[in-house]
């Protein structure tokens, strides 16, 4: 508990107030979860279904939304009209973000997810 003392310099009346400080923890993102991977299909890219890949980042905690970005500032930010498309064509070895917040704290944590492309080899005839 913190205690906070306000006077008024002109009357020297003053009045004691206490608060408490709750340190909130932040959303868990599963480690193991953040390569994403996708098979290519043109040349050096693949359409990554992000959002498909939600509940293992959030460790299963339906209360934790992700939302994805270019950049670190952007997540960090977490503007909207800055999220990338659920549906996103990426080259191999791309990096975005995955911004993690929960909607019962408001509290958030920004992770880079690094894009791996699984090269489709041709049968030879």
């Amino acid at each position: 508990m913190i205690y906070v003392r306000l006077e008024n310099t002109v009357t020297t009346c003053y009045d004691v107030f206490d608060f408490d400080l709750v340190v909130t923890p932040l959303p868990i993102y599963d480690s193991a979860q953040t390569d994403f991977h996708e098979c290519e299909e043109v040349p050096g890219q693949a359409d990554f279904d992000l959002h498909s890949h939600d509940s293992a980042l959030a460790s299963g905690v339906s209360s934790v939304t992700v939302s994805y970005y270019s950049s670190q500032i952007e997540a960090e930010t977490g503007d909207a009209a800055t999220q990338l498309p659920d549906i996103y064509v990426a080259p191999d070895m791309a990096q975005i973000w995955a911004r993690l917040q929960s909607s019962v704290t408001g509290c958030w944590t920004a992770v880079q997810i690094p894009f791996m492309l699984t090269l489709h080899l041709l049968p030879l005839h």
